[in-house]
């Protein structure tokens, strides 16, 4: 007996839960599929902030909780939200309160009026609020919305049919991750409509429902089973890749222009990408190129620059048909100690008498602790002017420059116990492109022989990789329009970061790509072209490092803080950052008088220009490929979108609530007209034939049929063939229908209570 009052509490809280177990479903489901819409937000670059996403997480929360108790006015109901979410907005931002301080000039106190103060205090306090007020404002206010919303099932189905779209069309066309989002949102739907249907049939045919009740388990048993089986069938469904183009691909592809394609981190499509794909970043080993990779968005410099540019790293000039090697010749190099910030000497072997720069200052602040062979800068890094906010102790650092190659060595390894400097300062002379110039560049035949190694080429290069660049230079004149010719042509071939090797058979690298594959990434594109260009005997060299990321106005313009039109020079004065996915590859080519000069031939790349003082760029090149000049243009806004999505459910949710009391004073109309019409028959027998009458009309929607020809007595006859088990209710109804119809007497209230009694249990069972 000691037990009894725990049993009959267990008992009273189970009665308690399923009480109202409708709308309390309907709020659980409602909610987590409004979490999918903050979860997509919290994924956005540089959109909300965590502490935002979290207050709005406590804010569905909350108005869950509080909308549980059945028996609660709606106005006490709003009051204990509204309450409770000013707590947790002040928990939020560490609200403090500011009393009235009342001020004093000259040592006079100013005259105390009680509105001044009020406002004083009111502006003081509720200032530290506004920050996530009206993330939370906006939150619950959709909450609620939706909890009106989701009353009957085309809302619901509307209300999941809108989400998923929404963030499909944000999952393709950006590189958030966002397949858990849509499929929770179609669980939720899937939830509402069950929850729905159970509700309904609880309301329409309560028999079965009772059925229902008393042996729950014969219904629930094969739903989770469906449900579990339908979820771990998709789990195990292998990856298959796209059969048809997306209409904005199409239309990309229509206009001329490449649509890269995006592979998100952590993506099924990553997983299952082909063996050897390694995340994107600064390699190390260039000897075996090839594969694919997955593109890596971790941040790993900040660089700040008096101009947009290529951040160069190491260059190689040794091909061995696979990949990209050290020559003899670099080896045997002699290499210069960096001890100050002396400028660093030219090599002796390049021409650069005729070349015009501009001097370009960059400050890089490394984002990991990673140890590089090199320090990134500009082409042609001059001199080191500070490391690590130090102009001293540069021998600390290991550093050395190579003149023939450009570039800042470093010799550290994790075993030497010296620092990779965290942050450093260095001045480039960026070459001004002068095509008018370079196209009467000539090469020197006594610089051959200092240039041969970037001339070699290996011997089984197979010959119709010469074949090809001879057909695409064949009209040109000179060097520079011959490089030009190459550029282009690779320009126009596709881009893809996980190329199809199953099918070739060339064991060249350059050869597979320009005859089998033909589509690649940048070092397919870049290596390609550093060798087309030396078959016909100009020298070139592969250049790899990192592109120049995103400026802090590019940025501003995704959040959406800064309009386009306000954003005159993208490519000047900037800090830039350079994230594992801006690793990339080119080339550079000698021209004679002008020295390395720089050129991209990978699809969908530009390489930026050099600006003189006037702010202008000059020598505009009239080879310059048609596809991209509106690269810049082509930036996704994650905040303008999301802006424009909560300002569109906003719009759409106010609308309906406005035509809520429209729709609510018809339905009061159609009642108004429906009691008319009631009170239309004189008598009881008037109100049988209608009821008869209107179960017609209902039976008809239903799928039972009446001919005109046919009497009430052959009708209810055929329907009797197929629902025996009515058939006492059939005679029982078309007797009272015949009498109250055709014999003039007046039919009884007992009857008429009979009639009804007929009439809902042939609606309930038909």
């Amino acid at each position: 007996m000691s037990d009894d009052w725990r049993v009959r509490l267990f008992i009273k809280l189970g009665r308690m839960a399923l009480n109202d177990w409708e709308r309390r479903l309907k709020l659980f489901f409602g909610g987590l599929f409004l979490l999918q819409f903050v979860y997509w937000f919290g994924q956005e670059d540089m959109g909300f902030l965590p502490s935002i996403i979290k207050v709005m997480e406590y804010t569905v929360l909350i108005v869950f909780l509080l909308q549980l108790p059945v028996r609660m006015q709606l106005w006490l109901r709003l009051i204990l939200q509204f309450i409770a979410l000013l707590g947790m907005n002040a928990l939020a931002v560490g609200y403090h309160y500011i009393p009235y301080y009342k001020v004093t000039i000259n040592t006079v106190a100013v005259k105390f009026h009680f509105f001044s103060a009020v406002s004083q205090v009111f502006e003081n306090n509720a200032s530290q609020l506004i920050p996530a007020s009206f993330f939370i404002a906006g939150a619950w206010l959709i909450y609620l919305l939706a909890i009106w919303w989701i009353k009957a099932k085309w809302r619901i189905s509307f209300m999941v049919v809108f989400g998923v779209v929404a963030v499909a069309v944000r999952d393709s066309f950006s590189t958030n991750q966002l397949w858990s989002e849509s499929a929770m949102m179609i669980f939720c739907g899937l939830c509402l409509l069950v929850v729905h249907h159970f509700a309904a049939l609880k309301r329409k045919n309560p028999t079965s429902w009772a059925y229902i009740a008393e042996y729950p388990g014969a219904l629930a048993l094969p739903v989770v089973l469906i449900l579990g089986l339908a979820m771990l069938l998709g789990s195990l469904a292998p990856d298959v890749s796209n059969l048809l183009t997306d209409p904005y691909t199409l239309y990309q592809n229509w206009k001329g222009e490449t649509v890269t394609k995006i592979i998100k981190p952590g993506s099924s499509s990553s997983a299952s990408s082909s063996k050897g794909n390694n995340a994107s970043g600064y390699s190390r080993n260039d000897e075996k190129l090839g594969g694919g990779f997955d593109f890596d968005y971790s941040p790993v410099m900040n660089i700040n620059a008096s101009q947009r540019s290529y951040w160069r790293g190491e260059t190689r000039s040794l091909y061995t048909g696979a990949g990209w090697d050290i020559s003899d010749a670099d080896k045997l190099e002699k290499v210069s100690s960096v001890i100050d910030a002396s400028p660093f000497p030219d090599d002796p072997k390049v021409d650069t008498s005729k070349l015009k720069t501009v001097d370009v200052t960059q400050t890089v602040t490394f984002e990991r602790d990673t140890l590089y062979p090199v320090l990134f800068g500009a082409l042609n890094i001059t001199k080191i002017n500070a490391i690590d906010e130090a102009n001293s102790g540069y021998e600390n650092y290991g550093l050395q420059w190579s003149s023939s190659h450009a570039e800042l060595r470093t010799n550290l390894t994790k075993s030497s116990g010296k620092p990779f400097p965290k942050t450093y300062t260095i001045i480039s002379k960026v070459p001004i492109i002068d095509p008018v110039g370079l196209r009467t560049s000539t090469l020197d035949p006594t610089k051959t022989a200092a240039l041969q190694e970037y001339l070699n080429l290996p011997k089984e290069l197979p010959a119709r990789v010469k074949a090809l660049t001879e057909s695409l230079t064949v009209n040109q004149t000179n060097q520079y329009d011959k490089v030009k010719a190459i550029e282009a042509y690779l320009q126009k071939l596709p881009y893809t970061n996980r190329p199809d090797l199953k099918s070739t058979t060339s064991k060249d690298f350059v050869d597979k790509f320009l005859f089998e594959l033909k589509t690649g990434y940048c070092d397919y594109f870049s290596t390609a072209m550093a060798v087309m260009a030396r078959t016909i005997d100009i020298p070139t060299r592969w250049v790899k490092g990192y592109t120049s990321g995103t400026s802090s106005q590019e940025q501003a313009r995704e959040r959406g803080s800064v309009p386009d039109g306000v954003i005159t020079n993208i490519d000047g004065p900037d800090l830039y950052s350079v994230r594992n996915s801006n690793a990339h590859s080119w080339v550079e080519v000698y021209f004679e008088g002008w020295g390395w000069i720089p050129f991209e031939p990978t699809s969908g790349f530009i390489l930026p220009k050099a600006i003189v003082n006037d702010g202008t760029t000059p020598l505009v090149d009239d080879h310059t490929v048609a596809t991209n000049t509106n690269a810049g243009n082509n930036k996704s806004n994650p905040m303008l979108l999301i802006t424009a999505l909560i300002g569109a459910v906003i719009v759409i949710a106010g609308t309906l609530w406005l035509l809520r009391a429209k729709l609510q004073k018809l339905r009061q109309r159609i009642r108004i007209v429906r009691r008319l019409q009631r009170r239309k028959a004189e008598n009881l027998n008037d109100q049988v034939v209608n009821e008869y009458s209107r179960l017609l009309r209902y039976l008809k929607r239903k799928g039972f049929s009446s001919d005109d020809y046919e009497t009430a007595r052959e009708m209810f006859q055929r329907w009797s063939e197929k629902k025996k088990w009515l058939i006492k209710e059939f005679d029982a109804l078309l007797a009272l229908f015949e009498k109250a119809k055709y014999s003039g007497k007046a039919v009884t209230t007992d009857e008429l209570k009979q009639a009804h009694v007929i009439f809902k249990r042939l609606r309930q069972e038909m």
